[in-house]
């Protein structure tokens, strides 16, 4: 998609390509993986991956210690990695939780 950007603060059109943002988790494996395919570091790959979460309104995951090998071999189908990101995004809502909600 093209079309003009505007800069933050500074009141200038900046053209530009600009990718579509996933939109789905399936999407937002997608794109991680072309990262980490492309020789992108696979720790910034997945921080992109919980920003593009927030912005796509959907649940937030980190993939913990304990899970990197499987992560790491999930890292050839976008749908097998989604299946990781959902277990891990059930971990981080579960771990998250008493923070952000209430205890009554």
């Amino acid at each position: 998609m093209r079309y003009e950007q505007m800069r933050p603060g500074t009141g200038q059109n900046i053209p530009g390509d600009i990718e579509e943002q996933p939109k789905t988790l399936r999407d937002i494996a997608a794109f991680h993986i072309e990262q980490i395919k492309a020789g992108g570091d696979a720790k910034v790959a997945r921080i992109i991956a919980f920003v593009q979460c927030l912005q796509a309104d959907i649940a937030p995951f980190i993939i913990h210690a304990e899970n990197k090998e499987e992560y790491e071999g999930r890292l050839d189908s976008p749908a097998r990695l989604e299946q990781l990101f959902r277990v891990e995004q059930w971990r981080f809502y579960r771990e998250t939780e008493p923070m952000v909600v209430d205890q009554v």
